[in-house]
């Protein structure tokens, strides 16, 4: 077998792992080391790369993509979440790049809709703001959920 073909082991943990669910280079690569070496886990990325099973640009999409479907959160925070996983900031940019104009204030709005019945007592929109802040929502996308807020439910607080 030559070094191309890549050690059979690893690849095949490799596969197993991206079945599970889609990975980022700096993920898989950090398994395989710990468990094979340096010299192996870069022979096994090398090849699923060439073979179009590993993308750093389509993890990132699919990525948002959970988060956008499942617990909606602002770019801010995915930006994060994507650069911890070991993408690259131009990668994370093209990445965040593809979301629709408007989705995170739409996201940010349905986030605080369900929120806001959970909150009681007084400054109700401070901790809805900051609420909407550790979700990763931008300042800006923050003021108009609560400047939308107010003019559709009136006083909300």
């Amino acid at each position: 077998m030559t070094r191309l073909d890549g050690p059979p082991r690893a690849y095949a943990l490799a596969i197993k792992l991206l079945s599970l669910r889609p990975r980022s280079e700096k993920e898989l690569f950090q398994r395989l080391e710990g468990r094979f070496g340096r010299e192996e886990a870069d022979a096994t990325l090398s090849r699923l790369k060439k073979e179009g099973y590993l993308d750093d640009l389509s993890f990132a999409g699919w990525w948002i993509s959970q988060r956008t479907n499942f617990k909606p959160m602002g770019g801010i925070r995915l930006r994060q979440e994507l650069l911890q996983h070991g993408v690259a900031p131009d990668v994370v940019k093209e990445a965040l790049g593809l979301l629709a104009p408007g989705s995170e204030l739409a996201a940010a709005l349905e986030v605080a809709r369900r929120k806001l019945p959970h909150l009681a007592g007084d400054r109700v929109e401070q901790r809805l703001g900051l609420f909407l802040a550790r979700r990763g929502f931008g300042r800006s996308v923050i003021d108009s959920v609560l400047r939308t807020l107010r003019e559709q439910d009136g006083d909300f607080y």
